[in-house]
């Protein structure tokens, strides 16, 4: 490659600006083409390559950069953004998904599937324990019950006396967890 002065570098959130569809992933490496141009290979969600040239590429958030929109709620510092290969670095299933992470308080939380948008908030592992145990309570009331989910949710909000849209378990600290899992052992 020429020495160019490239608008990405490896590493670099972007997201395609052009065309029909949204697409957001990382770049992962920069070529010329025959012709001088340059194009980039990023890398989805799923671990899928894409070539696109730069014009049709916004740059959205750089890995390892304070994300200054996560803070962690333990300190109150900006989160960084992180690949899964960092936290999970046996998993090699989880390498290209996107994590918040507060190094110093050892709380993390996952992004949503090809995005950079947070799950929920960063947990610590006793948080992140009582978020798995309070969705397995409450998972098998829509999923073996018989309420769909989004009524399980509207009830579960009116068990914690919360209003429905701010009800996410992936939004709850440790004595919100569980709660409800009390709750949904009761019913």
């Amino acid at each position: 490659m020429n020495n160019l002065s490239l608008p990405f570098v490896c590493g670099d959130i972007v997201a395609k600006t052009t065309g029909d569809y949204t697409f957001e992933g990382v770049v992962v490496a920069a070529f010329n083409k025959k012709s001088g141009a340059v194009r980039y290979v990023v890398e989805d969600g799923r671990g899928l390559l894409f070539i696109f040239n730069p014009t049709s590429l916004v740059l959205k958030q750089i890995i390892g950069e304070n994300m200054s929109k996560v803070t962690c709620p333990y300190c109150n510092e900006p989160a960084k953004l992180i690949t899964g290969d960092k936290l999970y670095p046996h998993r090699r299933d989880l390498y290209h998904k996107f994590f918040y992470q507060c190094a110093p308080c050892k709380a993390y939380v996952g992004c949503h599937p090809d995005s950079t948008k947070p799950l929920g908030r960063l947990a610590t592992a006793e948080l992140r324990k009582a978020k798995q145990e309070a969705h397995v309570a409450f998972d098998s009331i829509w999923r073996h019950g018989d309420l769909p989910r989004w009524e399980a949710y509207k009830w579960l909000a009116k068990e914690l006396n919360i209003p429905a849209d701010t009800c996410h378990i992936g939004q709850f600290d440790t004595s919100q967890c569980r709660r409800v899992i009390e709750i949904c052992n009761r019913r």
